[in-house]
């Protein structure tokens, strides 16, 4: 079972990773992951980004939008 510490330790080497990333990486799922790091980002540790990206205008499969959260921990925390 992933402890805060071992989430807070990979985030603070990381820096900056997805919330995809971190539930491959720890192999559980992205709501738990996500109510973990809700804990980081109410002590003012770790900022989530929402970046939205689009397929290329030469994609033949005509994508969707797609938004990626990221999180990003702040120096110094």
């Amino acid at each position: 079972m992933l402890s805060l510490l071992t989430l807070k330790n990979y985030l603070q080497k990381q820096q900056r990773v997805s919330l995809q990333q971190l539930a491959l990486q720890f192999k559980e799922d992205s709501a738990l992951i996500e109510g973990m790091l809700s804990h980081f980002i109410r002590k003012g540790q770790l900022r989530e980004c929402r970046c939205e990206i689009t397929a290329c205008k030469r994609c033949p499969l005509q994508c969707r939008k797609q938004t990626v959260i990221s999180f990003e921990w702040l120096m110094g925390t």
